[in-house]
């Protein structure tokens, strides 16, 4: 079963009436595919429609795309920009994130819109349609990411690899179906289902060469907002004794079924490009961190870092790799937590993509 542009368009106009906003004041856009070519179209029809009379004022362009990104959102600036700096806006994508500026006025968001971050600062009901589009594609398709299915995910994603990033298992040459399960140690009718599910979603394709990937950006964006979606318990917490650098991954004091991600971690692996030095600990024990590195648990707003029980245990601890006697996570767990961080995380991404996952990709002739 698919996912068509007329359900397209009645999400949308769900989104926006339970935002109290009447549809028919908005012009109502799918671009399923994106093509930029088709964007600037019919947004530069729609200004010249609402400069020239065709269109009210204060009509709302609304445009319902795959994925936020910063060529959608940096093309609907220039023309406002350029053209018509009154634009009201809303962008939305499959995964229920929404941007835009609904007040016409530039220097703030106005409405229910959130940042690229997501959802997380987003109405309850607006949060339930995008719920219902994702329950939608997983009742169609199924489920992507279950516990399982990310580290058979990273199996694939990461064999081949250098120790330094990956410490997981790695694949012969032309692996199938039973070469992955044997190697990620899942039974073959798990691996299975996962490989249908994977292929049936666009992401996975088998061949005289094994197991292959595709659209690997579009399946890492996926990924990054289901976990940072997922409920899990997380305990934030800061220094008591600030001067003693337990906020350095180096100077943690933690057995090995705690695993250090987030900034410092990519810091760690030589690979920031921002001073941003936050840290994201996975672990089953809270209370044991806490009280081995001298943490006092407090509010997300005073904290240097945070413990996170992790959902995916497989998928955080079987792949993690040994640096300065700290198990860290592997370099696509770290692409997957700093993603939509709100300290210059995309950014973060993007170098980690740009340096190290892009071009494994391409050896394996994946992108």
């Amino acid at each position: 079963m698919r996912i068509g542009k007329q359900e397209r368009e009645n999400y949308l106009r769900e989104i926006l009436s339970e935002a109290g906003i009447s549809p028919e004041d908005a012009s109502i856009n799918v671009l399923v595919p994106l093509r930029l070519q088709s964007l600037r179209g019919i947004l530069a029809d729609f200004i010249l429609k609402v400069q020239h009379g065709g269109f009210p004022s204060d009509k709302i362009f609304a445009v319902l795309v795959p994925r936020l990104s910063d060529s959608v959102i940096g093309t609907i600036r220039d023309y406002t920009m350029d053209f018509h700096p009154q634009l009201r806006w809303l962008a939305i994508d499959e995964m229920g994130r929404t941007q835009g500026n609904i007040s016409g006025d530039e220097s703030e968001l106005g409405g229910f819109s959130v940042s690229s971050a997501g959802l997380r600062g987003a109405s309850a009901s607006v949060q339930g349609f995008a719920s219902m589009l994702r329950s939608r594609y997983e009742l169609a398709q199924g489920r992507l990411f279950t516990p399982n299915n990310q580290w058979l995910l990273k199996v694939v994603l990461l064999s081949g690899l250098e120790q330094r990033f990956w410490g997981g298992p790695h694949l012969h040459e032309y692996a199938g179906i039973g070469e992955l399960a044997e190697a990620a140690d899942i039974p073959q009718p798990s691996v299975s289902r996962f490989v249908g599910i994977a292929e049936a979603q666009g992401f996975l394709y088998r061949s005289d060469r094994g197991l292959g990937m595709r659209r690997i950006p579009e399946l890492l964006e996926q990924w990054a907002f289901d976990n940072s979606n997922t409920p899990s318990k997380v305990v934030y917490y800061r220094a008591l004794f600030p001067e003693s650098g337990k906020d350095d991954s180096t100077a943690l004091q933690c057995d090995s079924r705690v695993v250090v991600s987030g900034q410092a971690a990519v810091s760690t692996m030589g690979l920031a490009v921002t001073n941003v030095d936050s840290q994201l600990l996975y672990s089953s024990e809270p209370a044991t961190v806490l009280e081995d590195n001298d943490f006092l648990q407090c509010s997300e707003s005073e904290a240097q870092g945070a413990i996170q029980i992790p959902v995916a245990e497989r998928s955080i601890y079987a792949g993690s790799v040994g640096l300065n006697g700290r198990k860290l996570a592997d370099i696509l767990q770290l692409y997957l937590d700093v993603r939509f961080s709100m300290a210059r995380g995309e950014e973060q991404a993007r170098h980690l993509f740009e340096t190290v996952l892009g071009p494994h990709f391409r050896r394996k002739r994946w992108l």
